[in-house]
């Protein structure tokens, strides 16, 4: 805010609405024309400029809880703010999503950090981690080889301790939500302190690693497809409206605050289910900027639930 109480866009985020407002389309060499249109004034109090379709939403100045509630109120699935760092590739990849939703179950890290070039032989080259897994025993073997990949290439002892424990996170839901929770997410699954914790005979959850000369990211798939993704944005909200003392959960599925401390902890999160077959989700951190910085990006969200027959 300048003296007179008035909202201020960062000189980032000038120059990234700058962007928008010139020849932006060729410029990030995706086509966004399909239904992606600017409106002539900005929505509710947001600051700068905001464009939206059904589907995607350009605005900025909002925290993750305004997030959640511009998403939800739009019923969009992409949310992406100018000012950071990879602006243009968030809304690559949103553009990306919009028309080839599917290529992110097979190429998530391509979606996700080049959206320009998806595919088997970028996929490869950008994934510097991938495991699979079946039960609990295997976690922290787990961890440990995720730390020593990631040591090779950041520094930052804080930034180390935050991706290896949104991996715990989303190692545990594989493994105690997954398979146990009902299509409404009304319950959390089974308790985490249970040992033995084994995933259903020939069925395996998957967590990946990649990077590029920026970012970092991190996600699991599980092959159940039962993360209500309404579900979660709600008791997120809740957490971010009545505190995360208020919001825990004392019963089956822990306190339900890992997802909270996860998704807070990452610049943009993306979440993809298809009903019943798998369930992706991936958190992004840029990891060549100190803590300060990086905790001053702003966040971005995708969302979405994809139509396919069951197997």
């Amino acid at each position: 805010m300048n003296s007179k109480g008035e909202d201020v866009l960062s000189d980032s985020a000038a120059k990234s609405l700058q962007i928008l407002n010139e020849d932006w389309y060729d410029q990030l060499g995706v086509d966004l024309t399909s239904g992606l249109t600017r409106l002539a004034q900005p929505q509710n109090s947001c600051d700068g400029l905001e464009y939206k379709e059904n589907r995607t939403i350009i605005t900025v100045g909002l925290d993750r809880e305004q997030v959640i509630a511009d998403l939800n109120k739009n019923s969009a699935t992409h949310l992406v703010q100018p000012g950071g760092m990879a602006f243009e590739k968030e809304l690559s990849s949103a553009a990306y999503l919009l028309k080839n939703e599917e290529m992110y179950y097979s190429f998530p890290v391509a979606t996700i950090l080049d959206a320009q070039q998806v595919g088997i032989k970028r996929e490869a080259e950008l994934i510097k981690f991938d495991r699979r897994f079946s039960n609990d025993s295997e976690k922290i073997e787990l961890q440990i080889a995720l730390e020593e990949m990631l040591k090779k290439n950041i520094n930052s002892r804080a930034l180390l301790t935050e991706i290896v424990g949104v991996s715990d996170e989303l190692i545990t839901n594989v493994l105690y939500n997954a398979p146990h929770v009902p299509a409404d997410n009304s319950t959390s699954g089974i308790q985490r302190t249970t040992q033995g914790v084994k995933l259903d005979k020939g069925k395996t959850g998957r967590l990946v690693c990649g990077m590029d000369n920026e970012r970092v990211v991190v996600g699991c798939e599980d092959p159940y497809g039962a993360l209500n993704l309404s579900a979660m944005l709600g008791r997120l909200q809740k957490c971010y409206q009545d505190g995360v003392a208020d919001s825990m959960n004392t019963g089956p599925g822990g306190a339900r605050i890992g997802m909270f401390l996860m998704f807070n902890s990452a610049t943009s999160f993306y979440a993809g289910v298809i009903p019943g077959e798998k369930t992706s989700v991936f958190c992004v951190f840029p990891y060549k900027m100190n803590n300060k910085k990086r905790n001053l990006e702003p966040f971005n969200l995708h969302v979405f639930t994809s139509s396919r027959e069951q197997k």
